[in-house]
């Protein structure tokens, strides 16, 4: 479970080369096809002067994917996902007080020694004028497992200028954490809980003219169970949340200077008090009928949870996190992919810079919390069809 967020950070680069276009067609894939994709993800070291206690060295994450897709018949195809994670280092575990009465992170010891394993399948089953996708997902790693499934669809209409998607999605999550380095000290810790996920969404695409797209698409997320973090010192949250998202898209390709512009907002609420906002901009240059370019640049800005404070206080009752992923901040992340095609070949490589603070956020933040991560993603990508 420690690295359960961490996965969302690597989730991004994940995306294989030459096959998540294919992925999202209207029509079944014809050749066999694969994928083997590494990401290396860098934390940098917690500031020493923000720390009171633990190591400073923070996560080292390794992760290794491969994708198969396959037709099946002339209207079916299949998809076939195997992820491989591990990582290592500390995790901040609370936020106390130092002797000038400022918040400073309170790590683990640098003995969090993790794997996980992630395993998928996607159905897709296209018709005359729509297509239907059925996923399944088990998820393992030392103190987490989780059980996926999904059905969507897309439906077009308007000769095809417009197509409407929606789909469902349930997990079903097991929790049993294990102790480790500093955390043995605190060995309040619950034994095995479940937690349930179930997600709703639904989206309007539209073709304006050859140069032109956009889309709008809501996502409603409901949590139950056990949702707080029992590597924390401190942290009891509620045992339910409900997320809201919109979001808007704009694909715009220039036929002059050969490139497109991918501009991606999100407006997201949940009933933890949370409000945010990000701004994704990618700019896809062709150079050539072998090569791409992709500068990216990304924006966030979130509020702090209800009953988020930005320090514990072990005699405090009630809901209470002093979790940086709860308090209000904004983050910036900076990044260029390059793509290179060799017939039935594509291989990739991306760099990625990841920098947060309070004096990113669009509210004013009185007291930032010095667990804020900063980090480096690498990511090598190759891709092939027969």
């Amino acid at each position: 479970m420690k690295n359960k967020t961490l996965m969302a950070l690597t989730a991004a680069a994940l995306a294989l080369p030459g096959m998540n276009q294919k992925s999202e067609a209207s029509e079944a894939i014809t050749d066999f096809q694969w994928g083997y994709q590494l990401t290396t993800y860098q934390e940098e070291d917690s500031v020493k002067n923000k720390t009171l206690l633990g190591d400073v060295e923070r996560y080292d994450i390794q992760v290794h994917q491969l994708q198969f897709a396959s037709p099946l018949g002339e209207q079916r195809d299949v998809t076939l996902n195997v992820t491989t994670e591990t990582m290592s280092g500390a995790s901040p575990m609370g936020i106390g007080r130092d002797a000038n009465n400022k918040s400073a992170v309170i790590m683990s010891g640098a003995s969090i020694d993790e794997s996980r394993q992630d395993y998928s399948a996607n159905l897709r089953q296209f018709f005359k004028s729509s297509d239907v996708a059925l996923s399944v997902g088990y998820s393992i790693e030392d103190d987490y497992q989780a059980l996926s499934a999904g059905l969507s669809g897309n439906k077009h209409v308007n000769n095809d200028l417009t197509t409407l998607s929606g789909g469902i999605s349930l997990s079903s999550d097991g929790i049993t954490p294990v102790e480790s380095g500093v955390n043995d000290r605190f060995p309040e810790r619950i034994d095995d809980e479940p937690k349930v996920s179930r997600t709703l969404f639904a989206g309007v695409s539209q073709i304006i003219n050859r140069s032109l797209a956009v889309q709008l698409a809501v996502n409603v997320t409901s949590h139950s169970g056990f949702l707080s973090d029992p590597y924390k010192l401190r942290d009891q949250r509620p045992e339910s949340r409900d997320q809201w998202s919109f979001i808007g898209k704009i694909r715009y390709f220039s036929r002059k200077l050969n490139a497109a512009l991918k501009v991606d907002a999100r407006w997201y609420n949940d009933s933890w008090g949370i409000n945010a906002q990000t701004v994704d901009l990618k700019w896809h240059q062709n150079i050539g009928q072998a090569i791409k370019v992709i500068p990216t640049f990304r924006y966030y800005s979130q509020s702090q949870a209800n009953f988020y404070y930005s320090s514990d206080d072990l005699s405090r009752t009630g809901f209470q996190s002093s979790d940086y992923r709860l308090s209000p901040y904004g983050a910036m992340t900076v990044g260029i992919k390059w793509i290179t095609k060799f017939k039935d070949w594509s291989l990739s490589l991306a760099w990625e810079n990841y920098q947060s603070s309070a004096s990113l956020a669009l509210k004013p933040v009185s007291v930032e919390n010095p667990a804020l991560v900063q980090f480096t993603r690498l990511s090598f990508g190759l891709t092939g069809k027969f």
